[in-house]
């Protein structure tokens, strides 16, 4: 079993570098950074992932450019991965979102996956001027459009919602970029079987984890992907215990992404608190 680190929701931004480098030696595979382009003050939408509709953060917590944010980690780091989760590329032309994704995998010698999502914010797609109805059908596009790009090729896309003349991004990656979508609904589960290399989960108590990990095999194997290997990363509700990563491994579960420092106080904000916290969750259970 993977252990990633989520650095979301941190008001102190600053501390990003020193976090990377404490989960780092305290063994975790990777680093998990979220996005948001911007925040509406007025709010229609309902958040899809708690009882009541409302987001359980403040709306003015930081949310620093994720390729940024990548690429400073990156340079005080040798080993660990660095995932978006999630990156909201179908909010950006397929240009910049392509360079963006392409450079921070180079700085970081490709140790970047680029996971995606539709998103459950209308207002932000209002913002832009781009329509919230056709979001899924537009990160498909995406989806393949970046696929094209990155291969530094000479590349045109027709679709119905990209469309570019032959171009040529440079510079392009070294080595393929994996690409994981986050998301539990049936739109994203099939978009994960059809056309990427992992799945990103929020808030998964085991069984329903478990349950979703089954799912997505028996949707991966009538898919064009068949065969082909699937990450599975949730975050998992409650504290975990040997049982239970050891369940949801043997279902195909590949990672945990924790917040170490919020499983005793969600209220903790100094480096050193972070940094202990991050040292006694790989004591308890990377060790």
């Amino acid at each position: 079993m993977q252990f990633w680190l989520n650095m979301g929701f941190i008001r102190e931004v600053e501390q990003l570098p020193a976090l990377a480098v404490a989960a780092e030696a305290a063994g975790f595979e990777g680093i998990c950074v979220p996005d948001r382009l911007i925040m509406p003050t007025q709010l229609e939408t309902k958040y899809p992932y708690t009882p009541d509709g409302k987001m359980f953060w403040a709306k003015d917590i930081p949310f620093p450019d994720p390729w940024v944010s990548i690429a400073a980690m990156a340079a005080r780091t040798s080993r660990v991965r660095f995932a978006t989760n999630i990156y909201l590329a179908g909010l950006h032309d397929p240009f910049s979102a392509a360079k963006a994704v392409a450079t921070a995998s180079l700085l970081s010698g490709g140790r970047v996956i680029c996971g995606v999502s539709a998103s459950w914010l209308k207002e932000e797609f209002d913002l832009v001027g781009l329509d919230f109805a056709s979001r899924g059908r537009r990160l498909d596009e995406m989806i393949r459009a970046l696929r094209l790009l990155w291969t530094g090729a000479p590349v045109a896309f027709e679709g119905e919602h990209l469309r570019f003349p032959e171009v040529l991004l440079s510079p392009a990656p070294k080595a393929a970029i994996p690409v994981w979508c986050g998301g539990g609904s049936p739109a994203a589960m099939r978009r994960v079987a059809n056309h990427c290399e992992g799945w990103l989960g929020l808030w998964y108590p085991a069984d329903k984890a478990i349950a979703a990990v089954s799912e997505l095999k028996a949707l991966r194997a009538q898919s064009p992907r068949a065969g082909q290997p699937l990450d599975a990363l949730i975050g998992l509700v409650g504290k975990p215990d040997g049982d239970t990563l050891g369940r949801l491994a043997e279902a195909g579960l590949t990672g945990i992404i924790a917040t170490p420092w919020q499983l005793d106080d969600p209220r903790v904000s100094t480096l050193e608190a972070k940094e202990a916290a991050i040292a006694g969750y790989a004591q308890r259970f990377i060790a």
